[in-house]
């Protein structure tokens, strides 16, 4: 009679333990699926705030050279001191070609690049941005790093 009873024990125990097994195996299947959704619903949320900070830049760095290709001399106009305009007038399209060409570069090859080096691009390009910002006196608003 005793040998029935603990082979009865046995038997729940086994089916608990079995039981417990594949509720622990559908658990993670679950769970990887959610991750992995998540996952996706954050990573093209991020990748679109950052495609459009970066398309913010291009566009702000190709309607100021427009802007100053229509009026050549729009910093000299009005100016006393014409050297210092000229000079301002330099730094500026200097400062709007190395944005230029840093867009053009990164978005070339950004494709091939992680996370880390990506966190490098935009804060160099963030860099520029602001230099430009305050070559040509434009106020600007700070990106709020949290958001990104």
């Amino acid at each position: 009679m005793a040998s029935s009873t603990d082979d009865l024990f046995d038997q729940i125990t086994l089916a608990a333990n079995e039981s417990q097994q594949i509720a622990y195996v559908d658990g993670v299947k679950k769970g990887s699926q959610v991750g992995y959704q998540n996952g996706q619903v954050i990573g093209w949320k991020k990748g679109s705030q950052i495609g459009a900070e970066i398309g913010f830049y291009a566009g702000f760095v190709s309607t100021w050279l427009a802007i100053i290709e229509s009026d050549p001399g729009m910093f000299i106009n009005d100016c006393i001191d014409l050297d210092a305009a000229k000079s301002k007038q330099t730094k500026i399209n200097k400062c709007l070609l190395a944005l230029q060409t840093q867009l053009q570069r990164y978005n070339t090859t950004l494709k091939q690049r992680d996370v880390d080096d990506l966190t490098d691009v935009l804060s160099k390009l963030r860099s520029r941005f602001k230099q430009l910002c305050s070559l040509l006196k434009y106020e600007y608003s700070i990106i709020n790093q949290s958001d990104l």
